[in-house]
Parts: C-alpha cells; sequence; structure tokens
C-alpha cells in the first residue's frame, strides 16, 4: 500500500580467519576447512555491509519509532483520545466540514479515526496535512514534513529523496536479504558457539563480532520477514506476481470504474459503502484524481489484516452511487497474500505482542549493521596506518 515502508547484516570479518587459523577445542565444525568460496563469500558479506549499513540503520530505526506512531499522537495530541463518531451520517457530515475548510478539489485522501485514535488525518494535494475530530473540527495543521511523524515516514519510506529514496530503499532490502542469507552461511562453522546475545559483553572487537554472529542468527526470521515485506513493499507489482506464482492462484482482473465530475455528497455515499459491507469498519476516504475517476471509500472487513482495509467500494461523484466494489475475502490466494505485506512491515497486525517483536528486531538490525561496520572500519584503518 502506497498511501499509506529496511534491515540488514555485516561482517564476521577478521575473527572468522583467526578462529578458523586456532579452531582448539571449539572447532568451527568437523569439517577440517571450509569450502574455497568461504573467504570470497565473507569478504562480499563484509564489504556490502559496509556500504549500506548506515542507511540500513537509519531504515531500521525509523520504521521502529513509527510503529509507535499513534501511541506518541495520544501523549502529543490529548484530542486523540476523545469521543469517536464512526457511523455513516457522522463521517459524512465531518468529511462536508473538511471540504468546506480545505475545498474538495484540494484534498486528496483523509485516513479515518478508529475506536483507540480519535483523530481524522487529512492529506491536501499539496503536501499540507491535518488532524481533525470526527466532528470535522480541524485540531492541528501542519505543511509537508513539518510533523516529526511525517518526517520520519519520509525517511523510512523515501529516504528524503521521493521516488527514488523509495527505489534506493527496495534495493537496500534486496541486497540486506542476500546479507543475510550469507551470514548464516559464515555462521555454520561455528554453530557450536552460538550463545542467546542481544548486546555485546564489550567493545572488543572479538566481542562485538562474537555479538554480531550470536543475535544474526538470534534475530535472523524476523529480520528477513521485515527484509522481505519491505522490498514487497517498493516492489509492489513484482512481489504480487511472485506470490501468486508461489500460490499457484491467478489473480481476477479488475478494472477500476469511471466516473462523472461532481460534488460528493459523503453521507450519502457512506451509508451506501455501509450497506455494501454492513459489518466493516470505514478506513480510507480517496477523491478522484481526474474528472472522469471515482471516489473510493476502503473498508475493513472481519478477518483483513491491512489495517486500512482492501475491501472497495467505489462512488460516482456526480451521484454519490456505488459504481463498483471488490470484496478483500473474496480475492485470490496471492492477492491476500499481497494485502497482508503492508501489515506484517508495518506491525499493523499481531498487537502489541507482535508491536514489540517487529521493535526489538528493527533495534537489532541497527546495532548488528553499525556494530560490525565500526569495527571493520577500524580494521581498515589500523591496516592503513600500518601500511
Amino acid at each position: 500500500d502506497n498511501t499509506n515502508h529496511s534491515h540488514l547484516y555485516t561482517i564476521h570479518g577478521e575473527i572468522i580467519c583467526r578462529e578458523m587459523q586456532q579452531p582448539g577445542p571449539m572447532s568451527y565444525s568437523r569439517s577440517k576447512k571450509p569450502s574455497a568460496l568461504f573467504p570470497r563469500i565473507r569478504q562480499l558479506h563484509a564489504w556490502s555491509g559496509l556500504l549500506i549499513s548506515v542507511v540500513l540503520a537509519l531504515l531500521s530505526v525509523s520504521g521502529t519509532l513509527l510503529i509507535f506512531k499513534e501511541d506518541y499522537l495520544g501523549v502529543a495530541l490529548p484530542q486523540a483520545h476523545g469521543v469517536v463518531d464512526l457511523s455513516p451520517i457522522g463521517i459524512g457530515s465531518a468529511i462536508e466540514s473538511l471540504e468546506r475548510e480545505f475545498g474538495a478539489d484540494e484534498l486528496s485522501y483523509v485516513l479515518l479515526a478508529h475506536a483507540d485514535h480519535a483523530l481524522h488525518r487529512v492529506v491536501m494535494r499539496s503536501g499540507e496535512a491535518a488532524y481533525a475530530l470526527t466532528s470535522g473540527d480541524v485540531v492541528e495543521r501542519w505543511q509537508e514534513n513539518e510533523r516529526p511523524e511525517d518526517w520520519l515516514f519520509d525517511l523510512h519510506h523515501y529516504l528524503l529523496l521521493g521516488e527514488r529514496g523509495e527505489i534506493v530503499a527496495g534495493f537496500v532490502a534486496l541486497a540486506a536479504i542476500v546479507m543475510a542469507g550469507s551470514g548464516i552461511y559464515l555462521f555454520l562453522p561455528f554453530r557450536k558457539r552460538f550463545s542467546l546475545q542481544a548486546w555485546p559483553v564489550s567493545t572488543h572487537r572479538r566481542d562485538i563480532l562474537a555479538y554480531h554472529r550470536n543475535a544474526g542468527v538470534l534475530f535472523f526470521l524476523p529480520i528477513v520477514v521485515l527484509l522481505i515485506t519491505g522490498a514487497g513493499m517498493v516492489f509492489y507489482s513484482q512481489a504480487s506476481s511472485v506470490l501468486s506464482a508461489l500460490t499457484l492462484s491467478t489473480p481476477a482482473p479488475f478494472v477500476p470504474p469511471t466516473g462523472q465530475a461532481g460534488d460528493i455528497d459523503w453521507r450519502k455515499a457512506m451509508l451506501k459503502a455501509q450497506a455494501v459491507f454492513p459489518d466493516a469498519e470505514p478506513r480510507l476516504l480517496i477523491w478522484p484524481r481526474r474528472p472522469d475517476a471515482a471516489a473510493l471509500i476502503r473498508l475493513r472487513q472481519n478477518g483483513e489484516w491491512h489495517q486500512n482495509g482492501r475491501s472497495l467500494v467505489y462512488i460516482d461523484p456526480a451521484t454519490s452511487e456505488v459504481l463498483k466494489t471488490r470484496d478483500a475475502t473474496l480475492l485470490s490466494r496471492g492477492e491476500r497474500a499481497t494485502n497482508a505485506i503492508y501489515p506484517i512491515h508495518s506491525a499493523g497486525v499481531g498487537g502489541r505482542v507482535y508491536d514489540v517483536v517487529a521493535a526489538t528486531t528493527g533495534l537489532s538490525l541497527a546495532a548488528l549493521s553499525l556494530f560490525a561496520a565500526w569495527t571493520y572500519i577500524k580494521r581498515l584503518k589500523r591496516r592503513g596506518g600500518q601500511g
């Protein structure tokens, strides 16, 4: 989901060579020596990690902070704990109030409040944004990236560089997946030395690299999940094709309908949408971007993971009638798997337990990257000084 976010591994470096040369009683494996490919993979792992460690750490830390965005807003904006009216009439009245405040032609989308967060998020085509009560009263208004949560979102998704930054982040995630796999390969000769370790016991190079090896294995699975879903968000169409192939399913063709220009009666539109999906939670309203386009209401049905819902109701702006619908619970296996990418990556599913798991994974990934890169840079400097 684009309206609405990579993570990696690094070096074992010199300590591997030292342990291989001095295997002692805790030797790396029953084999007398690793394959000839081992040192090349070690160097690839080390240099790749060094090159992308800073970007990876930025993505990891910013993503971790975004998990708790609504907790932060609950402290920064007390109105977030107010009364929530998500009835069709209540939403329609609030949206029409916002159209009077900002102008219907200026609005891009509104992310609706929910039971635990009483503020609508209003986004304009200019990039300006606002928070509003479910009554429609505006409580905060700002320009693009003026609020910390907006700036963090831009950093995590776009590296503050727009679409180019998003592509860079996607390739960093793909490189990180390769690094994670190579890290496991490099760990195998030393698997007897594994211990549960979430932090280095000291700043000595040997201890940091031992931590890197142990923590990398400990967090391997959740890190790879975040990496794959992060890359999948950037390369969405490719991910969708891969998931359809893996699930042996074929997406049904779907073409969004056209509409006629007009002033949407949002009360009527919301009543019509709720009648289509009576048990669903309305999540997102999107204004048409062209005169011949339809408006879109997204709803979240029971069983949907996506926090912004993927059940769709298209509205004709001229008549406020339903033009077309799409039930997310009836999609193909591949489409449902694709819709799960965003909530898995953003910790939108799984409650507080998954919040903690994702946050711990993100911080661990940042530490893995920066600690190992730091020790490798020190090693390079020492070699340069000796030369």
